[in-house]
């Protein structure tokens, strides 16, 4: 999927989280998780790239909940995303609670 059809779902469905890689066609992973955080101000948004430098990570700071570095495992994948939810939706059970 590209940014545009993630803004175009954001649209019309709920958002309650993104994950979303930094380099797409068009519009990349920060300017699509921007656009989404302003439909879906409280979800919490991942930027997943290849390229984490220290640069990006300030610029993302104040959009997304976490950037992680590729190849991400499966163990910190689940780990951020557990943890982005439970914060986000005020439940640090969240996904044990069976929230989603």
């Amino acid at each position: 999927a590209s940014g545009e059809e993630a803004v175009e779902i954001g649209e019309r469905e709920r958002i309650d989280i993104a994950l979303v890689d930094m380099h797409m066609r068009l519009l990349t992973g920060l300017e699509t998780l921007r656009r989404l955080k302003r439909l879906h101000a409280a979800a919490p948004y991942i930027l997943i790239t290849a390229d984490a430098t220290d640069e990006l990570q300030q610029n993302a700071a104040t959009d997304v909940f976490d950037v992680l570095s590729k190849p991400v495992s499966k163990s910190k994948l689940v780990s951020t995303v557990s943890t982005a939810l439970g914060e986000a939706y005020e439940d640090p059970n969240y996904l044990r609670a069976g929230g989603l």
